[in-house]
Protein backbone atom coordinates (compact mmCIF):
# COMPACT_ATOMS: atom_id res chain seq x y z
CA UNK A 1 0.00 0.00 0.00
CA UNK A 2 1.19 3.12 -0.46
CA UNK A 3 1.03 6.58 0.89
CA UNK A 4 -0.79 8.84 -1.86
CA UNK A 5 0.31 12.58 -1.52
CA UNK A 6 -1.64 15.00 0.52
CA UNK A 7 -1.08 17.96 -0.89
CA UNK A 8 -1.53 16.98 -4.84
CA UNK A 9 -4.90 15.36 -3.81
CA UNK A 10 -5.98 18.31 -1.09
CA UNK A 11 -4.72 20.67 -3.87
CA UNK A 12 -6.87 19.86 -6.46
CA UNK A 13 -9.58 19.41 -4.31
CA UNK A 14 -10.64 15.82 -4.75
CA UNK A 15 -10.39 15.55 -0.81
CA UNK A 16 -11.23 17.84 2.10
CA UNK A 17 -9.44 15.80 5.28
CA UNK A 18 -6.94 13.04 5.24
CA UNK A 19 -7.61 9.96 7.54
CA UNK A 20 -6.94 6.09 8.21
CA UNK A 21 -10.50 5.32 8.57
CA UNK A 22 -14.38 7.61 8.49
CA UNK A 23 -17.08 7.01 10.53
CA UNK A 24 -20.68 8.79 9.31
CA UNK A 25 -24.56 8.03 10.39
CA UNK A 26 -27.60 9.64 8.22
CA UNK A 27 -29.48 12.30 10.65
CA UNK A 28 -32.73 10.45 10.58
CA UNK A 29 -30.58 6.88 11.41
CA UNK A 30 -28.37 7.89 14.97
CA UNK A 31 -28.00 3.97 15.40
CA UNK A 32 -26.64 2.87 11.94
CA UNK A 33 -22.91 4.35 11.97
CA UNK A 34 -20.91 3.67 8.67
CA UNK A 35 -17.75 2.66 9.03
CA UNK A 36 -15.25 2.83 6.12
CA UNK A 37 -11.46 2.29 6.16
CA UNK A 38 -8.56 0.89 3.36
CA UNK A 39 -8.99 -2.66 4.85
CA UNK A 40 -5.06 -3.00 4.32
CA UNK A 41 -4.69 -3.41 8.47
CA UNK A 42 -6.37 -6.83 8.35
CA UNK A 43 -3.37 -8.12 5.64
CA UNK A 44 -0.70 -9.10 7.91
CA UNK A 45 1.96 -8.37 5.03
CA UNK A 46 0.60 -4.77 4.48
CA UNK A 47 0.03 -3.95 8.17
CA UNK A 48 1.22 -0.71 9.32
CA UNK A 49 2.30 -0.49 13.05
CA UNK A 50 3.00 3.29 12.77
CA UNK A 51 1.74 5.49 9.91
CA UNK A 52 3.91 8.49 11.31
CA UNK A 53 7.24 6.58 11.01
CA UNK A 54 8.62 6.50 7.25
CA UNK A 55 10.73 3.55 7.93
CA UNK A 56 7.74 1.68 8.87
CA UNK A 57 6.95 -0.54 5.51
CA UNK A 58 5.40 -3.33 5.76
CA UNK A 59 6.38 -7.06 3.71
CA UNK A 60 3.73 -6.14 1.11
CA UNK A 61 5.29 -2.56 0.23
CA UNK A 62 8.57 -4.74 -0.50
CA UNK A 63 7.17 -7.21 -2.37
CA UNK A 64 5.60 -4.63 -4.30
CA UNK A 65 8.91 -2.04 -4.79
CA UNK A 66 11.40 -5.17 -5.56
CA UNK A 67 9.82 -8.16 -6.74
CA UNK A 68 6.35 -7.10 -9.09
CA UNK A 69 7.79 -3.88 -10.53
CA UNK A 70 11.36 -5.44 -11.11
CA UNK A 71 9.37 -8.06 -12.98
CA UNK A 72 6.85 -5.49 -14.87
CA UNK A 73 9.99 -3.32 -16.13
CA UNK A 74 11.77 -6.23 -17.64
CA UNK A 75 8.68 -8.02 -18.97
CA UNK A 76 9.84 -10.29 -21.38
CA UNK A 77 11.91 -13.16 -19.42
CA UNK A 78 12.67 -15.62 -22.28
CA UNK A 79 11.56 -15.75 -26.07
CA UNK A 80 7.84 -16.69 -25.60
CA UNK A 81 7.73 -16.18 -21.84
CA UNK A 82 5.80 -11.87 -21.01
CA UNK A 83 4.88 -11.00 -17.25
CA UNK A 84 4.56 -7.33 -18.02
CA UNK A 85 0.43 -7.88 -17.07
CA UNK A 86 2.00 -8.79 -13.05
CA UNK A 87 0.36 -5.92 -11.34
CA UNK A 88 -3.23 -7.07 -12.66
CA UNK A 89 -2.77 -9.75 -10.38
CA UNK A 90 -4.99 -9.48 -7.12
CA UNK A 91 -3.92 -10.34 -4.66
CA UNK A 92 -0.35 -10.38 -4.40
CA UNK A 93 -0.98 -14.13 -3.19
CA UNK A 94 -1.95 -14.90 -6.23
CA UNK A 95 0.89 -13.85 -8.22
CA UNK A 96 3.29 -17.48 -7.41
CA UNK A 97 0.44 -19.11 -9.27
CA UNK A 98 -0.35 -16.87 -12.37
CA UNK A 99 3.86 -17.35 -13.19
CA UNK A 100 3.62 -20.93 -12.52
CA UNK A 101 0.25 -20.70 -14.67
CA UNK A 102 2.11 -19.12 -17.32
CA UNK A 103 4.91 -21.16 -17.49
CA UNK A 104 3.06 -23.84 -17.27
CA UNK A 105 0.91 -23.36 -20.34
CA UNK A 106 3.68 -21.91 -22.58
CA UNK A 107 6.39 -24.97 -21.62
CA UNK A 108 3.74 -27.22 -22.55
CA UNK A 109 2.08 -25.87 -25.59
CA UNK A 110 5.50 -25.44 -27.08
CA UNK A 111 6.36 -29.40 -26.11
CA UNK A 112 3.24 -30.41 -27.83
CA UNK A 113 3.85 -28.44 -30.84
CA UNK A 114 7.22 -29.87 -31.56
CA UNK A 115 6.24 -33.61 -30.27
CA UNK A 116 3.40 -33.35 -32.93
CA UNK A 117 5.39 -31.96 -35.57
CA UNK A 118 8.39 -34.58 -35.33
CA UNK A 119 5.19 -36.98 -34.69
CA UNK A 120 3.70 -36.24 -38.67
CA UNK A 121 7.87 -36.05 -40.06
CA UNK A 122 8.89 -39.63 -38.52
CA UNK A 123 4.94 -41.50 -39.57
CA UNK A 124 4.91 -39.75 -42.95
CA UNK A 125 8.49 -41.04 -43.57
CA UNK A 126 7.86 -44.35 -41.67
CA UNK A 127 4.52 -45.07 -44.08
CA UNK A 128 6.15 -44.05 -47.29
CA UNK A 129 8.92 -46.65 -46.70
CA UNK A 130 6.70 -49.08 -46.24
CA UNK A 131 4.09 -48.59 -48.65
CA UNK A 132 7.34 -48.53 -51.09
CA UNK A 133 8.73 -51.61 -49.49
CA UNK A 134 5.61 -53.63 -50.23
CA UNK A 135 4.00 -55.08 -53.53
CA UNK A 136 0.97 -56.53 -51.67
CA UNK A 137 -0.99 -53.41 -51.83
CA UNK A 138 -4.28 -54.78 -49.30
CA UNK A 139 -1.59 -55.66 -46.78
CA UNK A 140 0.31 -52.30 -47.07
CA UNK A 141 -2.77 -50.83 -46.10
CA UNK A 142 -3.34 -52.55 -42.64
CA UNK A 143 -0.08 -52.46 -42.01
CA UNK A 144 -0.23 -48.74 -42.13
CA UNK A 145 -3.65 -48.29 -40.14
CA UNK A 146 -1.49 -49.97 -37.52
CA UNK A 147 1.11 -48.37 -37.43
CA UNK A 148 -1.26 -45.40 -37.21
CA UNK A 149 -3.16 -46.55 -34.38
CA UNK A 150 0.03 -47.64 -32.42
CA UNK A 151 1.89 -44.12 -33.42
CA UNK A 152 -1.08 -42.15 -31.97
CA UNK A 153 -1.42 -44.38 -28.52
CA UNK A 154 2.16 -43.70 -28.33
CA UNK A 155 1.88 -39.64 -28.62
CA UNK A 156 -0.90 -39.74 -26.44
CA UNK A 157 0.69 -41.35 -23.78
CA UNK A 158 3.65 -38.95 -24.41
CA UNK A 159 1.52 -35.67 -23.83
CA UNK A 160 -0.08 -37.50 -20.52
CA UNK A 161 3.71 -37.63 -19.02
CA UNK A 162 4.58 -34.43 -20.23
CA UNK A 163 1.33 -33.11 -19.27
CA UNK A 164 1.40 -35.18 -15.79
CA UNK A 165 5.35 -33.78 -15.33
CA UNK A 166 4.74 -30.19 -16.31
CA UNK A 167 1.84 -29.96 -13.87
CA UNK A 168 3.32 -31.25 -10.59
CA UNK A 169 6.23 -29.14 -11.31
CA UNK A 170 4.42 -26.05 -11.92
CA UNK A 171 2.44 -27.17 -8.61
CA UNK A 172 6.10 -27.45 -6.69
CA UNK A 173 6.86 -24.18 -8.26
CA UNK A 174 4.26 -22.06 -7.39
CA UNK A 175 4.63 -23.20 -3.48
CA UNK A 176 7.86 -21.89 -3.61
CA UNK A 177 7.54 -18.55 -5.05
CA UNK A 178 4.42 -18.59 -2.82
CA UNK A 179 7.18 -18.75 0.55
CA UNK A 180 9.49 -16.62 -0.90
CA UNK A 181 6.51 -13.53 -1.37
CA UNK A 182 5.58 -14.76 2.04
CA UNK A 183 2.40 -16.35 1.32
CA UNK A 184 -0.94 -16.24 2.06
CA UNK A 185 -2.47 -17.25 5.48
CA UNK A 186 -5.42 -19.64 4.84
CA UNK A 187 -7.20 -16.60 7.40
CA UNK A 188 -8.24 -14.81 4.62
CA UNK A 189 -8.79 -10.83 5.16
CA UNK A 190 -12.78 -11.36 5.02
CA UNK A 191 -12.59 -13.67 7.98
CA UNK A 192 -10.59 -10.92 9.75
CA UNK A 193 -12.93 -8.41 9.57
CA UNK A 194 -15.32 -10.40 10.64
CA UNK A 195 -13.63 -11.76 13.33
CA UNK A 196 -12.69 -7.86 14.28
CA UNK A 197 -16.34 -6.79 13.95
CA UNK A 198 -17.16 -10.00 16.72
CA UNK A 199 -14.77 -8.55 19.01
CA UNK A 200 -14.90 -6.16 21.38
CA UNK A 201 -11.56 -4.80 21.03
CA UNK A 202 -11.65 -1.42 19.17
CA UNK A 203 -10.61 -1.66 15.57
CA UNK A 204 -6.61 -0.92 14.22
CA UNK A 205 -7.91 2.20 12.84
CA UNK A 206 -11.11 2.74 13.85
CA UNK A 207 -10.41 6.07 16.32
CA UNK A 208 -12.30 4.37 19.09
CA UNK A 209 -15.02 3.26 17.21
CA UNK A 210 -16.53 0.06 18.73
CA UNK A 211 -17.01 -2.75 16.61
CA UNK A 212 -20.87 -3.45 17.54
CA UNK A 213 -21.72 0.06 16.90
CA UNK A 214 -21.12 -0.56 12.81
CA UNK A 215 -23.86 -0.90 10.92
CA UNK A 216 -21.71 -0.86 7.51
CA UNK A 217 -18.01 -1.73 6.93
CA UNK A 218 -16.89 -0.39 3.91
CA UNK A 219 -13.08 -1.54 2.59
CA UNK A 220 -11.35 -1.61 -0.85
CA UNK A 221 -7.66 -3.75 -0.21
CA UNK A 222 -8.15 -6.65 -1.66
CA UNK A 223 -9.70 -4.90 -4.84
CA UNK A 224 -12.39 -7.95 -4.77
CA UNK A 225 -16.22 -6.90 -4.69
CA UNK A 226 -18.05 -8.55 -2.28
CA UNK A 227 -21.43 -7.92 -0.02
CA UNK A 228 -22.18 -9.92 3.15
CA UNK A 229 -23.91 -9.54 6.36
CA UNK A 230 -22.75 -10.40 9.97
CA UNK A 231 -25.48 -11.58 12.62
CA UNK A 232 -24.50 -10.77 15.85
CA UNK A 233 -26.47 -13.21 19.49
CA UNK A 234 -28.17 -10.02 19.88
CA UNK A 235 -30.30 -10.09 16.53
CA UNK A 236 -28.27 -6.88 15.38
CA UNK A 237 -26.41 -7.16 11.51
CA UNK A 238 -23.50 -5.32 9.66
CA UNK A 239 -23.71 -5.44 6.35
CA UNK A 240 -19.44 -5.93 5.17
CA UNK A 241 -18.85 -4.90 1.99
CA UNK A 242 -15.72 -3.97 -0.66
CA UNK A 243 -16.01 -1.55 -3.25
CA UNK A 244 -13.68 -3.59 -5.63
CA UNK A 245 -11.85 -1.35 -7.74
CA UNK A 246 -11.79 0.21 -11.40
CA UNK A 247 -9.23 -1.64 -12.73
CA UNK A 248 -8.27 -4.79 -15.13
CA UNK A 249 -7.99 -7.73 -13.37
CA UNK A 250 -6.42 -11.49 -13.90
CA UNK A 251 -9.06 -13.85 -12.67
CA UNK A 252 -8.05 -17.38 -11.94
CA UNK A 253 -10.84 -19.68 -13.93
CA UNK A 254 -10.42 -23.45 -12.75
CA UNK A 255 -9.21 -26.07 -15.24
CA UNK A 256 -10.02 -29.81 -15.96
CA UNK A 257 -7.79 -32.48 -15.06
CA UNK A 258 -6.02 -30.71 -12.39
CA UNK A 259 -3.82 -28.22 -14.54
CA UNK A 260 -3.08 -25.20 -13.03
CA UNK A 261 -5.72 -22.24 -13.46
CA UNK A 262 -5.92 -20.26 -16.39
CA UNK A 263 -6.15 -16.26 -15.39
CA UNK A 264 -8.49 -14.58 -17.59
CA UNK A 265 -8.08 -10.50 -18.19
CA UNK A 266 -11.33 -9.13 -16.69
CA UNK A 267 -12.61 -5.56 -15.95
CA UNK A 268 -13.86 -5.27 -12.47
CA UNK A 269 -15.59 -1.84 -12.03
CA UNK A 270 -17.86 -1.95 -9.08
CA UNK A 271 -18.99 0.54 -6.38
CA UNK A 272 -21.07 0.54 -3.10
CA UNK A 273 -23.43 3.03 -2.37
CA UNK A 274 -24.84 3.25 1.15
CA UNK A 275 -28.56 4.94 1.65
CA UNK A 276 -31.05 5.68 3.70
CA UNK A 277 -34.79 4.39 3.78
CA UNK A 278 -37.65 4.13 6.28
CA UNK A 279 -36.65 1.23 7.07
CA UNK A 280 -32.58 1.80 7.81
CA UNK A 281 -29.59 2.07 5.84
CA UNK A 282 -29.64 -0.01 2.32
CA UNK A 283 -26.28 -1.23 1.19
CA UNK A 284 -26.05 -1.70 -2.35
CA UNK A 285 -22.98 -3.26 -4.76
CA UNK A 286 -23.06 -2.32 -8.40
CA UNK A 287 -21.18 -2.91 -10.94
CA UNK A 288 -20.44 -1.41 -15.01
CA UNK A 289 -20.03 -4.35 -17.21
CA UNK A 290 -16.86 -3.68 -20.02
CA UNK A 291 -15.49 -5.89 -22.16
CA UNK A 292 -11.74 -7.02 -22.20
CA UNK A 293 -9.40 -8.31 -24.24
CA UNK A 294 -8.69 -11.57 -23.96
CA UNK A 295 -5.16 -13.04 -25.68
CA UNK A 296 -5.10 -16.71 -24.30
CA UNK A 297 -3.21 -19.56 -25.57
CA UNK A 298 -4.85 -22.21 -27.36
CA UNK A 299 -4.12 -24.62 -24.75
CA UNK A 300 -5.48 -22.21 -22.08
CA UNK A 301 -8.77 -21.99 -23.88
CA UNK A 302 -8.86 -25.39 -24.74
CA UNK A 303 -8.20 -26.15 -20.29
CA UNK A 304 -10.60 -23.76 -19.45
CA UNK A 305 -13.37 -25.31 -22.48
CA UNK A 306 -16.85 -24.45 -21.11
CA UNK A 307 -15.61 -22.50 -18.14
CA UNK A 308 -14.62 -19.18 -19.77
CA UNK A 309 -16.59 -16.59 -17.87
CA UNK A 310 -19.09 -14.38 -20.23
CA UNK A 311 -17.52 -11.27 -21.69
CA UNK A 312 -20.24 -8.28 -22.21
CA UNK A 313 -19.78 -6.95 -26.48
CA UNK A 314 -19.84 -3.36 -25.20
CA UNK A 315 -20.12 -1.17 -22.25
CA UNK A 316 -23.35 -1.32 -20.84
CA UNK A 317 -25.17 0.56 -17.62
CA UNK A 318 -24.52 -0.47 -14.30
CA UNK A 319 -26.01 -3.21 -12.67
CA UNK A 320 -27.24 -4.03 -9.23
CA UNK A 321 -25.29 -7.45 -8.10
CA UNK A 322 -26.78 -7.08 -4.83
CA UNK A 323 -28.85 -5.22 -1.97
CA UNK A 324 -29.02 -5.78 1.53
CA UNK A 325 -31.43 -4.03 4.51
CA UNK A 326 -29.51 -3.26 7.47
CA UNK A 327 -32.30 -2.39 9.70
CA UNK A 328 -32.22 0.17 12.77
CA UNK A 329 -31.01 -1.38 15.94
CA UNK A 330 -33.33 0.32 18.25
CA UNK A 331 -36.55 -1.55 15.50
CA UNK A 332 -34.16 -4.97 15.32
CA UNK A 333 -34.33 -5.11 19.38
CA UNK A 334 -38.00 -4.62 19.49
Amino acid sequence: MERPPPGLLRDAGLVDEFALSYAARFESLHDQLIHGEHGNQFDPTNRFADYGDPLDTPIGAHVVDEIVRPIGSSTRLTGNLDLRDVSFVFPLAAIPEWIASRIFYRFLGEVLRWIAVLFVIANVAHLILIWIGSSDAQRTTRTILAEVAYDVGLLILICAVVFVVGRRTARRASSLLALRLAGASSDSEPTRIRRALLAEDPLPVGAGVAPRNIAVFVSAHTHAPSSTQLRRDDETTTAVVNTGCWLRQLQPVPTRFGAPNVFVPMFVQTHVRVQRSHEGVVVELWDRPRPARRMLLWIERAAIAGRMPKDVPSPTTSRLLDRQLIPGRMRAST
